[in-house]
C-alpha cells in the first residue's frame, strides 16, 4: 500500500484491476465524463436522494417500489 495524505492529481488513465475496490471517504465524488456500469454488475444507491439532471432511458424490466410522482406529462405506452 502507498499511503498518501493531501490532494492527488492523476493525469492519465487510471485502472483498478482484479477484485480491488475504489472507495471514497465522506466527501463528494464527481465523475466528469461518460460513466458506465458494465456486464452484469449492479449500480446501487443507498438511502440518500438520487437526482438525475437529464433524460432517463431504461432498457429492460423496471420495478418502482413506492409512489411514482410525475410533475409534468407522463406517457405510458406499450
Amino acid at each position: 500500500a502507498l499511503p498518501i495524505s493531501g490532494a492527488v492529481s492523476l493525469n492519465g488513465a487510471t485502472t483498478i484491476t482484479g477484485s480491488n475496490t475504489l472507495t471514497s471517504g465522506t466527501g463528494a465524488v464527481t465523475l466528469n465524463g461518460a460513466t458506465s456500469v458494465t456486464g452484469t454488475n449492479t449500480f446501487t444507491v443507498g438511502t440518500g436522494l438520487t437526482s438525475l439532471g437529464g433524460a432517463l432511458t431504461v432498457t429492460g424490466l423496471s420495478t418502482l417500489n413506492g409512489a411514482l410522482i410525475a410533475n409534468s406529462t407522463a406517457n405510458f405506452e406499450d
